[in-house]
């Protein structure tokens, strides 16, 4: 029993040394404001944004698992994977090598989640944005959205642990404000960004065993742009509902005008 007490203590010896380096977030990730003027009145954003991101609509991606998930061996759902291959599949963190869009939705029942930020609640974090959100006013927030995954994958981001890209996740928060009666400023702000720091033995304050350690980290400028990006693709390119689309690249994009256009 000593014997296995003094290797426990040991394991978590050697983490702590491992993981005293604090991840990295390039300058260029650092911002505090992230958002852009659309040329449209308020209300039609608002609805746009949440018909893109209508949870309801996830049960129509024909190969959901596939959307969601990197599936290993050429697989196309779960119910491909061997005993051993799926064991290993539902190991977490799931890390995604894109973007977040297609896990991501306006649940309502989620929604709640916007007037419970709180000054009181944001005090101490490395979170700018988030602060000045939690001192806006109960009616200065009734347009926001709230985007939220119960998947929670996770993706590469900015943050960095010496040369190693390290897995990151956030949600999101749209704060909307009208301009005038045609246009609207569109925010993006992070909510509980983390990063997986890696296999680590660690004991909560419940006194659970996890094998990753979580952190939270400042909010990423990158991934608040995206957002940014794809919602303002949505919009401009008048896609009917979220089960027909995903956000494309602007590479993607660009060859898909090409294409458009030499069929007209």
């Amino acid at each position: 029993m000593k014997k296995v007490c003094l290797s426990l203590i040991s394991t978590l010896l050697l983490s702590s040394t491992a993981y005293a380096q604090g991840p990295e977030l390039p300058a260029e990730e650092q911002k505090d404001f992230v958002s852009t003027t659309l040329p449209y009145p308020l209300d039609f954003v608002r609805n746009e944004i949440n018909l893109q991101f209508d949870s309801n609509d996830r049960t129509f991606f024909e190969d959901y698992n596939a959307a969601i998930y990197e599936l290993p061996e050429q697989a196309r759902t779960i119910h491909d994977l061997d005993l051993k291959t799926y064991k290993k599949f539902l190991s977490f963190p799931i890390t995604r090598r894109n973007k977040f869009y297609v896990f991501y939705g306006a649940y309502p029942s989620m929604q709640h989640a916007l007037q419970e930020i709180t000054p009181y609640g944001v005090l101490g974090m490395n979170n700018s944005a988030l602060q000045r959100y939690a001192s806006l006013s109960t009616s200065s927030r009734s347009n926001d959205i709230y985007l939220w995954s119960p998947d929670t994958p996770f993706w590469h981001s900015g943050y960095m642990l010496g040369d190693v890209s390290l897995p990151f996740r956030s949600y999101f928060i749209i704060h909307l404000s009208a301009v005038d009666t045609q246009h609207t400023n569109v925010e993006v702000i992070e909510d509980k960004p983390v990063v997986n720091m890696g296999k680590k033995l660690s004991v909560d304050t419940n006194g659970v065993v996890h094998r990753f350690a979580i952190e939270d980290v400042a909010p990423t400028a990158s991934d608040r742009e995206y957002m940014l990006y794809c919602i303002n693709q949505f919009i401009e390119r008048k896609i009917p509902s979220r089960r027909v689309f995903n956000c494309l690249s602007p590479e993607a994009l660009e060859n898909l005008k090409k294409r458009e256009a030499e069929r007209q």
